[in-house]
């Protein structure tokens, strides 16, 4: 019996003498441990190899997407298992295996042991997959953190009654210690974690190109990154630990921490639009800024973050973009305009044409209807002028040598401009040709002399003109109307789309010439250079200028796919600089035909108009003329009067702009009635107004021509022989 007794002692003493000698491999095992899966996995083996165990693993758990029930996940094992977790894992969620170890250890927080598998109820389900393992005994020892248990660890014996009181006490040491050990290396982890990311966003910070700065609440400043150091001109280090107030003292640097001060003193966020000096220069940048609180987890204001981003670019740009909109929507407007001027103009001119014929020679009458007539072509040209500017005109562009051009105009300037004013002339563009109206071209540089002459005309001055070959490079400087870039159109061009612009076929654009005209007078502001292009905006006192002259400038160089910008100061007077493209003219570009021969004749012409005085003078212009006329006011009857006795017309002449049918639906009814008889389409609007025909969109629908009202009798004339004679040659061949 004594022997038995020493026998049980001595075995005692041996599993107790195993625990600890585990307990303190495992010990070393949590000192070297650098990651949970490889301490998990040491500590099964240590359990299994020194304590002598068949089998031991760590379950952790897992939270159910759907519910709140808990799951265990077998996370390492050492021993002898074939499949004997995986079954457990599967089975675990049944509520018939949550009287098992595993679970009652989770719910309590404290150890489950069974000394015998055979006979303990809460192994029924385990009892034969235990057996075929040669698991008799098990105790599973709960991991714990400060508020639940997280997983267990399960440790299986061959014999039963394997954990006597001491043993186990040890092996819940263990269980203590690894709960230890996976709490510090999750906590490594998380800081570690953070650490990154802190990192990361520092160095996101360093590298945004918006400015930011962060103070606390009273408003001590406690960081700056890089963009908000350049954009404000204070060394952040300076800056650092000093009070925004006093920064906000500092001049030119302080405008943006006296928005931060300011925003602070209202106690919350602030948001809006700042003009600042660039590190303390004196470049203007227009700055978004906001500030916002920094509150902790009671909701109470610690710091404040302040965010800015230059928007100066995007600023011109919006600028630039609204000043398309206004260009087009005058443009607009000025081409309705037009459109009834044209028609009152017609009227007046071929009244006082007929006036003019009937009265005596050098008769009073005669001389008043002379400036009648005068002051018609005035207001023809004002309508062409108000066109151009709103890009409402077609005009036939050739090459032409631009040198010859600027050099006749400055000869006949020189005799206009008071002695006090000196020209020089810079001019080395040689041969060089644009695809131009030579009308309009002289135009841009008769308003930009003219304008400069202006400037100087009280004190004097130097007014120069040069005209060279350039590559085009980025605008120089921040008073430009509009950004240059080798080889493209500027925005404004690209804006309104002028398709017209482009020059034909076979003729190539490989430069551009500069044409720049400077002047050393009062120069300019930069609130009047934005609005220096603006239709009718003028400097001078009334009666001195219509505004008109640097808007139509501006219109010319756009539609003929240029670019135009102003540089000025006051008192260090504005250059204006006009960059065209530059072509050369294939050899099948040829000379643009003469013009016909006004003369009459005696065909029948159908005339078709909705305005009751241009009826009447188109009627009265055409049968002076030679011609047979009958002129309707409403579109319809005409139709039907020509539906009735189409062969007794030559030429039908049709308004475009008529309530009941346009001139283009009466066209093609009438050229459905009868093919081939010729149609000419009058319009008071320009080919690329909305209201307005293009010329191949004319040809398409059978019109022979299209005419832009008013025309003076001898201008119809020749345009109506022209078809006739052009008919018989036809005709002929």
């Amino acid at each position: 019996m004594e022997n038995e007794s020493a026998q049980t002692a001595r075995c005692s003493f041996q599993r107790v003498s195993r625990a600890l000698e585990t307990l303190r491999d495992c010990h070393r095992s949590l000192v070297r441990a650098e990651s949970e899966s490889a301490l998990m996995r040491q500590i099964c083996r240590t359990i299994v190899e020194t304590g002598g165990y068949r089998f031991a693993w760590v379950g952790l758990t897992e939270q159910s997407e759907h519910s709140e029930q808990r799951f265990v996940h077998p996370a390492a094992q050492w021993g002898v298992e074939n499949g004997y977790l995986e079954k457990l894992d599967s089975m675990w969620p049944d509520a018939e295996r949550t009287c098992g170890p595993t679970a009652m250890a989770l719910r309590s927080g404290t150890p489950t042991v069974i000394q015998n598998i055979m006979e303990h109820p809460g192994c029924t389900c385990w009892r034969e997959e235990a057996l075929r393992r040669n698991f008799a005994s098990t105790v599973s020892l709960p991991l714990l953190d400060e508020k639940r248990s997280f997983g267990t660890v399960g440790i299986y014996a061959e014999e039963p009654d394997a954990f006597d009181t001491e043993e186990l006490g040890l092996l819940k040491e263990l269980a203590e210690d690894l709960s230890y050990g996976l709490r510090a290396l999750r906590l490594k982890a998380r800081r570690e974690r953070e650490e990154k990311e802190r990192n990361l966003l520092a160095t996101a910070c360093e590298q945004l190109e918006e400015g930011i700065a962060i103070f606390d609440d009273q408003g001590v400043v406690q960081y700056i990154n890089l963009s908000l150091e350049r954009l404000s001109g204070c060394e952040r280090e300076w800056a650092s630990g000093k009070n925004i107030a006093d920064l906000g003292r500092d001049g030119p640097k302080g405008r943006l921490f006296e928005a931060m001060a300011q925003a602070m003193a209202r106690g919350g966020s602030w948001n809006g639009r700042l003009r600042a000096s660039e590190g303390g220069t004196e470049r203007i940048l227009e700055i978004d800024a906001r500030v916002s609180p920094m509150r902790n987890d009671a909701g109470d204001t610690t710091n404040y973050i302040f965010v800015c981003r230059d928007v100066s670019s995007e600023d011109r740009l919006e600028k630039q973009l609204r000043q398309a909109q206004k260009m087009e929507a005058l443009g607009t407007l000025a081409g309705g305009i037009a459109h009834d001027f044209n028609n009152i103009l017609g009227a007046i001119i071929s009244c006082a044409e007929f006036a003019m014929e009937d009265a005596p020679e050098a008769s009073e009458a005669r001389e008043d209807l002379a400036r009648v007539l005068k002051a018609g072509d005035r207001g023809k040209q004002l309508i062409k002028r108000i066109l151009t500017f709103s890009r409402h005109s077609e005009q036939e562009r050739r090459p032409v040598q631009i040198q010859p051009l600027v050099k006749d105009f400055l000869k006949f300037l020189r005799a206009s401009l008071s002695a006090n004013i000196e020209i020089k002339q810079n001019i080395s563009a040689g041969s060089d040709m644009i695809l131009a109206d030579s009308t309009q071209i002289i135009q841009v540089v008769m308003n930009l002399c003219t304008n400069a002459a202006h400037a100087m005309r009280e004190n004097g001055g130097i007014l120069e003109v040069s005209l060279s070959r350039v590559r085009v490079e980025p605008a120089r400087t921040a008073h430009c109307i509009q950004p240059l870039s080798p080889g493209s159109c500027s925005l404004l061009e690209e804006v309104a789309q002028d398709l017209s612009a482009r020059p034909p076929r076979g003729v190539d654009t490989p430069y551009r010439v500069r044409l720049a005209v400077s002047d050393t007078g009062h120069g300019m502001d930069q609130n009047t250079i934005e609005r220096i292009f603006d239709p009718f905006f003028t400097t001078k006192k009334r009666g001195e200028g219509s505004g008109l002259g640097l808007s139509v400038a501006h219109g010319i160089v756009m539609s003929h796919g240029g670019d135009i910008t102003v540089t000025s100061e006051p008192g260090k007077g504005t250059t204006f600089e006009v960059f065209l493209p530059g072509v050369k003219p294939s050899k099948d570009y040829g000379e643009a035909p003469k013009g016909p021969v006004a003369c009459g004749g005696s065909e029948r012409i159908l005339f078709v108009d909705d305005e009751e005085d241009l009826v009447y003078a188109g009627e009265k212009m055409l049968k002076r003329l030679g011609y047979q006329c009958e002129a309707f006011q409403d579109s319809l009857e005409a139709l039907k009067a020509f539906g009735a006795r189409a062969e007794q017309f030559d030429l039908i002449i049709t308004d475009q702009s008529m309530p009941r049918m346009t001139g283009m639906e009466f066209a093609r009814e009438a050229l459905r009635i009868r093919p081939g008889i010729p149609i000419v389409l009058c319009t008071g609007f320009s080919a690329d107004s909305a209201e307005g025909v293009a010329t191949r969109d004319a040809e398409l629908a059978g019109i022979r021509e299209v005419w832009m009202k008013p025309l003076r009798s001898a201008e119809m004339a020749g345009a109506i022989r022209k078809i006739f004679d052009q008919r018989c040659f036809e005709a002929s061949n």
